[in-house]
């Protein structure tokens, strides 16, 4: 259980035959009190990677515009077809965040022999609050050579007691 906002994280990852991984998470809300939270987690990617959201690169805001300690990432999100995508090749520092048109995001990352690629499916809450007014947020590392992949869930309530659940499959 966290200290700090009294609720306890579980983690399922069941993994399937053909190569699916599943993962629900839960929050459950051990305190006297509701919570307005939202679940999201993290996946951090070694570069060079493109990230994909089935969504217009107008859809897709830089956090710089928000966030003043931000430098200027200069042009990062293109369109590619009805889905935009976010190049991370080189240590420049940013944050992106957005709302895509359905909850999927596909990554796509080269090596000497090919491309290792993984797809993710989640639930997406059409007009949902989201925590950064964000389903999915792309941090590129200015010090690491990694970016990361965050996918939220909606900020939903959660009673005392109560529990609130965010599944996907990768």
């Amino acid at each position: 259980v966290c200290r700090e906002t009294g609720l306890a994280v579980v983690r399922r990852v069941r993994l399937e035959d053909n190569g699916t991984v599943r993962l629900e998470e839960a929050f459950l809300n051990t305190t006297g009190r509701p919570l307005l939270k939202g679940i999201w987690n993290v996946t951090q990617i070694v570069r060079p990677f493109d990230v994909y959201l089935p969504a217009d690169p107008s859809a897709i805001r830089s956090y710089y515009l928000e966030d003043p300690a931000l430098p200027d990432p200069g042009q990062v999100v293109e369109p590619q077809g009805d889905w935009s995508r976010i190049r991370c090749r080189s240590s420049v520092c940013f944050k992106f965040g957005g709302i895509p048109r359905a909850g999927r995001v596909f990554v796509a990352r080269p090596s000497g022999d090919g491309s290792l690629a993984f797809a993710r499916e989640f639930e997406l809450s059409a007009g949902g609050q989201y925590a950064h007014r964000s389903a999915v947020e792309v941090f590129n590392s200015p010090r690491f050579p990694y970016g990361e992949l965050e996918l939220h869930a909606p900020l939903r309530p959660i009673p005392p007691g109560g529990t609130e659940r965010f599944r996907q499959s990768w």
